[in-house]
């Protein structure tokens, strides 16, 4: 029986910028009809937040909004309010053209309801790319132009990371050459399982776009993570107790493995390795 606490934090990279898609705590975006519309854009647009990470390795982006949320409506409600302020325009390839890469961070802590032992916390990131775009098609100018030329930049950064993460031999691996793949880090090689899913178009005229999402994709699928839980140690000893448990289960299947070479069975060391831990949480 656990007690779950949630939030939502949402994230837009457009250009060579960050933005905070809910720059304030419950805040509206405006509506189409509001004269202020325009000057609300700007303001958006002009953020340029900052990318820090903690002590643990975590990366985050400073000064995004926690908002939040208790049940599925008020979930697709803060995602619905992110996707009105995302950035698309008409190019002539596409009517609506995203022209920002979007996050959207689910957080979840969890805990048992007597308050025993850790909190479980964990992040569920919901990542939309914006598509490569080729110049050339699309026939972008000015400001369009120079968003097209950024966002494939970044996918050309984020296929560099999968690269290096796919390969045998991991050397570097290059997450800041771009805020995307800065941001994604944890997503991508950190402690997570991540799904990706790639979308082509069948008509012959986008065949090289679509031949290149494959090979992306294939590249993608040689990535392998080992997450673990995440687990924020409580007040009462919870710790200790898991320790204990963890080292006994280790225990056990070092015992099994011994009974199955015909090797003695190791009673006594199982006992001080158990008692090890629980005398020193008693001290």
């Amino acid at each position: 029986d656990q007690v779950r606490d949630l939030g939502r934090f949402y994230a837009e990279q457009r250009g060579r910028h960050v933005a905070g898609g809910l720059a304030a705590e419950g805040a509206q975006p405006a509506q189409p009809a509001q004269p202020a519309k325009a000057a609300a854009e700007d303001a958006y647009l002009r953020q340029d937040l900052e990318i820090h990470e903690s002590p643990q390795g975590l990366v985050y982006v400073e000064g995004l909004s926690l908002i939040p949320v208790s049940n599925i409506r008020e979930v697709l409600e803060v995602a619905n309010m992110g996707i009105r302020m995302r950035a698309t325009y008409e190019t002539r390839l596409n009517a609506r053209s995203s022209r920002s890469h979007t996050i959207f961070t689910v957080s979840i802590a969890q805990q048992a309801r007597d308050a025993k032992g850790g909190i479980v916390a964990s992040a569920v990131n919901f990542v939309d790319l914006a598509g490569s775009e080729r110049l050339a098609r699309s026939q972008s100018e000015g400001r369009r132009f120079q968003e097209a030329v950024v966002i494939n930049t970044s996918l050309s950064a984020l296929g560099k990371v999968v690269l290096a993460l796919a390969s045998n031999h991991r050397g570097h691996v290059p997450y800041r050459d771009s805020k995307l793949t800065r941001i994604l880090q944890n997503s991508l090689g950190g402690n997570a399982f991540t799904t990706m899913l790639t979308t082509i178009d069948p008509s012959a005229k986008n065949y090289e776009e679509s031949l290149n999402s494959l090979a992306f994709a294939d590249r993608c699928k040689n990535v392998q993570n080992r997450p673990v839980q995440g687990v924020v140690p409580g007040d009462d000893g919870g710790q200790e107790e898991r320790m204990v448990q963890r080292l006994l289960a280790e225990v056990a299947d070092l015992q099994r493995q011994l009974s199955q070479c015909g090797g003695p069975s190791p009673r006594h060391g199982a006992a001080a390795l158990a008692a090890g831990p629980l005398a020193s949480a008693g001290a």
